[in-house]
């Protein structure tokens, strides 16, 4: 089973794969910390997602990943309201 990091912006949402982030992290750490390996820190973020969001969020931008996210919804348009449908109220308001 496959693990992402979802993305929501504006109506727009957006799957980044969290062995993308978790990779990147590794990466990090297994460079600067002589106590830990690259397969240690990549498990760890796999079995951990929050860490692999906690990282992303605070440590990449979205073009970073913008070649590896894949976008799932777009917003809907927007449309005028037509009376011949009953979905839509209107009120008179003081401003």
């Amino acid at each position: 089973m496959s693990k992402f990091i979802e993305i929501t912006d504006r109506g727009n949402v957006w799957r980044i794969p969290l062995e993308v982030i978790a990779d990147n992290r590794a990466k990090y750490y297994a460079e600067r910390d002589s106590d830990t390996t690259y397969e240690e820190e990549f498990k760890y973020v796999m079995g951990d997602g929050f860490e692999g969001l906690d990282w992303y969020q605070n440590n990449m931008d979205f073009e970073d990943i913008a070649d590896k996210a894949k976008q799932v919804a777009v917003p809907q348009p927007l449309k005028f309201p037509d009376p011949s449908e009953d979905t839509y109220s209107c009120d008179i308001v003081d401003d």
